[in-house]
């Protein structure tokens, strides 16, 4: 089971890795669509990402940051827990440089070990 509260910043290359496979993640983006069930998110690298919805959400803001578990594979497929919808003029350049040094330097915003 993953820490408590633990939830990397991924974006979809990350996703790819398959570093963070089923654990949890904090997946920032732009809503691209969304049937009720599903969402096509595009995450800060510009890669798409399926997320499955808790049922009943509905994303009323252009960005939203999604905490959810990552697919067990390598695909690009997050599972809901909870959302928070962010300003519309979030910079999606600034977060993808955030995701990028935390994958480097994974001890900085990780416990020891939670990444495979």
């Amino acid at each position: 089971m993953d820490e408590i509260g633990i939830s990397p910043p991924v974006n979809g290359a990350t996703l790819q890795s398959g570093k963070f496979a089923g654990k949890r993640v904090r997946l920032i983006g732009k809503v691209l669509a969304q049937d009720g069930e599903t969402a096509t998110i595009e995450a800060s690298d510009g890669q798409q990402v399926n997320v499955e919805l808790v049922p009943g959400t509905h994303m009323n803001s252009t960005y939203v940051a999604i905490t959810g578990q990552a697919s067990d594979d390598s695909s690009m497929n997050v599972r809901e827990e909870m959302n928070c919808e962010l300003s519309d003029n979030f910079s999606m350049e600034n977060h993808n440089q955030l995701v990028e040094i935390s994958a480097k330097f994974p001890d900085l915003m990780m416990p020891q070990g939670f990444v495979n």
